[in-house]
């Protein structure tokens, strides 16, 4: 028991060690990144200079409005730590305070990793403030059916004023809300992904003029001539059309999870960034495999089984959309740099179960003794209890 309580304040004292870590590292993270983090930096930099304000894009354009309003468009290091500062508390609101200490060593591992991303590529002014805040309205959305709204309206909001794809995120997490609803079995889930695919494959010809993966191809095109990003996203079958362009879109979300083209490229950054990927996404998956999501879910369940649920419809929907527009790896990580919260919400310790790598404690005879509730209440309606001898027993007989 002992070792129990002190693994676990040692758990609580890293957590808090990584965060503090992480607040100080934010205000020195952009003097050391590399150019290619600090992109939506410069963009949002120039957005907020009054005579270079008119050649941005109208998403940076409306971010450097909200720094503006909270007095920060000259105060590059206090924005850093509002980035960061919020990615924590989404953190600490995911994970639980009491809920660390039965963390194991892959669920801080997946802290740590989670932190380091955060400082990389929130400690800086970014796109991904408005991002931070849809996650934290996700985990702070009331468990009734109100929440539902606050989640969905949250990314109609995001996608009406910065990024439009989130219109259609929104629209896949009802979706999936559903089907964790009424599709019982989790084998039965694969099917949504084909469904999805199949049906925007001509919405996408209709509207965009083109098949699922277009777009990409369209942003890719003049970027691999310039030789500017080095882990382009390219799909096997960038023309398909019907039924082929369904394959590829499912080819290039198996892609997504598991990122085969840094793996292949031997380079040591470019794999670090693959494992990263794929834990990041396994850590979604599993649960959803177990069917630890799958239900009813509302104000009768644990708050963090309800939370679980959303924050894994939410993700898989987001997902869906990664495989049609993201151009390439780097951009995936740092878009889903601030939704990792929803992430470690996704995690054993986060759901009730034993975190991974813990052991459980054992149980003792005072872990199986009622309470002093439960006592009078055994006493006062006659029931027997674990330490009130059974009325047709002798006393020595007595349910131990």
């Amino acid at each position: 028991m002992e070792n129990d309580q002190s693994t676990g304040l040692g758990n609580q004292i890293t957590v808090v060690v990584l965060a503090g870590a992480a607040l100080l590292a934010a205000l020195v993270a952009r003097f050391v990144l590399p150019a290619q983090f600090l992109l939506d930096d410069g963009h949002l930099r120039d957005a907020m200079d009054p005579q270079h304000a008119y050649l941005s894009d109208p998403s940076f354009q409306m971010v450097a409005a909200l720094y503006r309003g909270l007095g920060l468009a000259d105060a590059p290091s206090l924005a850093a730590l509002l980035g960061e500062a919020l990615f924590l508390v989404g953190m600490f609101a995911a994970i639980g305070w009491g809920r660390i200490r039965h963390m194991g060593v892959i669920s801080l591992a997946a802290v740590a990793a989670s932190v380091l991303l955060s400082v990389a590529y929130l400690g800086q002014y970014s796109k991904e403030l408005l991002t931070l805040v849809v996650m934290l309205l996700v985990l702070a959305a009331p468990r009734r059916w109100q929440g539902e709204i606050v989640v969905v309206g949250a990314c109609l909001a995001y996608g009406a004023a910065v990024r439009p794809y989130w219109i259609l995120v929104a629209a896949l997490y009802v979706l999936w809300r559903l089907a964790f609803r009424y599709l019982k079995r989790p084998i039965w889930l694969l099917a949504v992904p084909v469904l999805v695919y199949a049906a925007l494959q001509p919405a996408f010809l209709t509207v965009l003029g083109g098949g699922l993966q277009s777009q990409r191809t369209a942003v890719n095109g003049t970027r691999e001539t310039a030789g500017d990003v080095a882990s382009l996203i390219v799909s096997p079958l960038p023309d398909a059309a019907g039924p082929m362009g369904v394959v590829a879109a499912l080819v290039m979300l198996i892609l997504m999870v598991v990122p085969v083209p840094l793996l292949l490229s031997l380079s040591p950054y470019h794999m670090v960034s693959a494992v990263l990927i794929l834990g990041i996404w396994l850590t979604v998956l599993l649960p959803v495999v177990r069917g630890e999501v799958q239900g009813r879910t509302g104000p009768t369940q644990p708050r963090a089984r309800v939370t679980a649920s959303r924050c894994a419809a939410l993700l898989l929907a987001f997902l869906l959309v990664q495989a049609l527009f993201e151009p390439d790896f780097g951009s995936c990580l740092k878009h889903l740099s601030p939704l990792l919260p929803l992430f470690l919400a996704m995690l054993p310790s986060s759901i009730g179960r034993v975190g991974a790598g813990a052991e459980p404690h054992a149980r003792t005879q005072a872990d199986e003794q009622p309470s002093p509730q439960a006592q009078a209440q055994a006493r006062a309606q006659d029931v027997p209890t674990a330490l009130t001898p059974h009325p047709t027993r002798r006393p020595q007989e007595a349910v131990l």
